[in-house]
C-alpha cells in the first residue's frame, strides 16, 4: 500500500461540485506538487488531507490508516501556509514550540527540538525576535520551522512563497527542498507557479475542474503530455497550437505556408487534429534530417532573456503568434517584420484529437 491513498475523494461546496472523484498515492519519502489554475481544487485537495475540509465521498488514508474522519491534531501532519500563520505577540522561539507545549511535551525535549530547528533553518539568532521584526523570508523560515518541530509523517505546503519577491522565493525553493532531502518526509506542495512545481517536485498532480489531468513526473508531464491542457499548461511559453484538417493525404492548417504530407493516416482522416509543437523544437537552423519540416513566416516580434530569445512569429489566419526559441547569438539574423524559415524534426511534433483533446501520438507516426 502507497504512503498516502486518496481514494475517490467528491467534495462539494453548497451545489459546486469542486472535487470529482479524484484518487490519488503517493509513496513515502517523496515530494508531491499539486499544480493547477486558480480554482482547480488543488488547495482544496491539500486542505481535506489536512482535515480542514469535511469531504461528500471517498476516503484519505495515511501510513496505513483511515483519517477520513480524525481531526486535524490526530493525524500527524504539519502544514506551512501562504501567510505563514505566526502569533504576532510571541517571539520565534515562542511560535515554534507553542504547539509542543500544548501536547505536553516535556521541556527539555522542546528546548532541544527548537534548538535543533533553529540551527536547521539558520535562525537561531532571530528567537527572541518578534515576527513583526523579520523579513518575508525568515518568518517563512520560521512558519517551516513550527511544521518541522512537530517531527510529523506528512509535511502539507499551501503556497507559502506566494508571498516572496523573485529573488528569494527562488532561494527558498532551494531550502524547502534540501530541507525535504535531509529529512526525507513524505510532502505536498501546492503551487500555481509551473516553475515551482518542475523544479520541486519528484511529481506532479496537475489538477484542473477539481479532476486529475495527469500524474507523473515533471518530465512526463513535459515530454509526454496526455492531453491538450496538459500541453498547453506545462511550459512557458506555452507549447504552439494549430488547428488542422486532412484534404488529398495532406495535413494543413489555414496558413498555406504549413502543409505536411502524410501516408499512414487512415486512423485520422475523420477526427479534427490540433498540432502541437514546443518553441525550443522550433529552429532557424536546418536540423539535416530526413524528416525535416520548413516553414515561412513573419517575424513580429523578439523577447531577449539573456543566453537565449523568444522569436514570436505571425500566423495567418491566427490571433496567436508562434514562438520559437532561438540562440541569442542567431538574433542578428533576424529582423522584425522580415520573413523567416523555421524549421522542425516530425519527432517533435505532437497530434491531439481536437474533440477528446487526448494525445494521439506524434506526427512521424504517419509521414
Amino acid at each position: 500500500m502507497s504512503f498516502v491513498d486518496i481514494k475517490k475523494v467528491n467534495k462539494y461546496y453548497d451545489s459546486f461540485h469542486i472535487l470529482k472523484d479524484l484518487s490519488l498515492s503517493i509513496n513515502k519519502g517523496e515530494f508531491i506538487v499539486f499544480l493547477g489554475p486558480s480554482g482547480s481544487g488543488k488547495s482544496t485537495l491539500l486542505r481535506v488531507i489536512a482535515g480542514l475540509e469535511q469531504i461528500k465521498s471517498g476516503s484519505v488514508i495515511l501510513d496505513g490508516e483511515d483519517i477520513t474522519t480524525k481531526a486535524p491534531y490526530k493525524r500527524n501532519v504539519s502544514m506551512v501556509f501562504q501567510s505563514y500563520a505566526l502569533y504576532p505577540h510571541m517571539n520565534v522561539e515562542k511560535n515554534i514550540s507553542y504547539g509542543l507545549k500544548n501536547l505536553g511535551v516535556p521541556k527539555e525535549e522542546i528546548n532541544k527540538r527548537v534548538s535543533d530547528v533553529a540551527d536547521m533553518l539558520e535562525i537561531k539568532n532571530y528567537l527572541n525576535r518578534k515576527p513583526q521584526a523579520l523579513s518575508g523570508g525568515q518568518r517563512q523560515r520560521v512558519a517551516i520551522g513550527r511544521a518541522v518541530v512537530h517531527e510529523p509523517k506528512l509535511f502539507l505546503f499551501d503556497e507559502p512563497l506566494s508571498n516572496l519577491d523573485a529573488k528569494l522565493r527562488i532561494k527558498m525553493r532551494y531550502e524547502i527542498k534540501k530541507l525535504h532531502t535531509s529529512l526525507k518526509i513524505t510532502s505536498i506542495y501546492v503551487t500555481h507557479d509551473q516553475i515551482e512545481a518542475m523544479t520541486m517536485g519528484d511529481k506532479i498532480l496537475l489538477i484542473n475542474e477539481g479532476k486529475v489531468m495527469q500524474y507523473g513526473t515533471p518530465e512526463e508531464l513535459y515530454n509526454h503530455p496526455v492531453n491538450i491542457f496538459v500541453a498547453d499548461f506545462i511550459g512557458s511559453p506555452s507549447m504552439n497550437m494549430f488547428e488542422t484538417f486532412i484534404k488529398d493525404d495532406t495535413l494543413q492548417t489555414k496558413c498555406e505556408s504549413i502543409k505536411i504530407k502524410l501516408k499512414n493516416c487512415e486512423s485520422i482522416k475523420n477526427k479534427n487534429i490540433i498540432l502541437g509543437i514546443r518553441g525550443e523544437h522550433l529552429s532557424i537552423n536546418k536540423h539535416n534530417t530526413e524528416k525535416d519540416l520548413s516553414f515561412n513566416l513573419k517575424v513580429d516580434m523578439l523577447e531577449n532573456l539573456g543566453a537565449h530569445a523568444y522569436m514570436y512569429l505571425e500566423i495567418p489566419s491566427s490571433k496567436d503568434p508562434i514562438n520559437v526559441r532561438i540562440d541569442s547569438r542567431d538574433k542578428k539574423r533576424v529582423n522584425i517584420g522580415e520573413y523567416t524559415n523555421i524549421y522542425v524534426d516530425a519527432n517533435s511534433i505532437y497530434l491531439f484529437d481536437k474533440e477528446t483533446e487526448m494525445f494521439i501520438g506524434f506526427l512521424e507516426e504517419f509521414i
